[in-house]
């Protein structure tokens, strides 16, 4: 008998032990899911304010190129040369490097979102790639009121679009980020100036089409050419 509550006792200071040595695995492995979660959670919120700053200033350069019209603060040509007076851009091209911001875990975000992000310099290179068309190569001065029809135009959305990413990317701080009287400032000013550029783009395009139509007219007028003999 006395053997047999021995065998016990040690059987179950055995499972006391190993339920101990499970526990306190348990105890090590929470602690460190807890400290791997508060490291990503850190992580994404130091990379959704160091981006969102970034995209703040894409989408304020996107608004300046959105409101160039080719003059100067007094409203004349900004381009001059011997006399003369031309359209020049007085704005630069944006640009936005995302992968050059330093050291941030991407993979943080939302998939989704990070991808958006990460093609806005493949969007912004595409944008001047088309304006390249607009522009007059035979002419020394290649800037015509065409092109900054398209540039202001095409810049405007660019800006609305950074902002609304800028917006969501802010919502994943939490605590309404996405929705302060900052963003929704920078919201409101980039629709402006979009709905501004779209104004000025359609009475380009007006102005355009009533200039096909009047050479239409003359080439009428003109009537047909000589035959030419066989």
């Amino acid at each position: 008998m006395n053997s047999l509550l021995e065998s016990l006792s040690k059987l179950s200071d055995g499972w006391v032990g190993l339920i101990g040595v499970l526990f306190g695995s348990a105890l090590t492995g929470l602690s460190q899911w807890r400290s791997a979660k508060a490291t990503r959670i850190g992580e994404a919120k130091y990379l959704a304010v160091l981006v969102s700053s970034h995209l703040r200033r894409l989408a304020q350069e996107c608004r300046n190129v959105a409101s160039d019209d080719g003059t100067d603060e007094y409203g004349q040509p900004a381009g001059y040369d011997n006399g003369d007076r031309f359209l020049e851009p007085v704005t630069v091209v944006p640009a936005f490097s995302p992968l050059e911001l330093g050291k941030v875990s991407w993979t943080s975000l939302d998939p989704g979102l990070m991808t958006r992000i990460l093609d806005l310099p493949i969007e912004l290179d595409e944008l001047e790639r088309r304006l390249v068309r607009y522009r007059d190569h035979d002419d020394p001065i290649p800037w015509n009121v065409a092109w900054f029809a398209h540039r202001r135009r095409w810049y405007g959305d660019m800006a609305v679009k950074v902002i609304e990413i800028m917006k969501e990317l802010r919502d994943t701080l939490g605590s309404d980020q996405g929705n302060t009287a900052l963003v929704r400032s920078e919201v409101e000013e980039s629709r402006r100036t979009q709905e501004a550029a779209r104004v000025a783009y359609d009475a380009w395009k007006a102005r355009d089409e009533l200039r096909l139509i009047a050479r239409q007219k003359e080439w009428d007028a003109m009537g047909p050419g000589p035959a030419v003999s066989t």
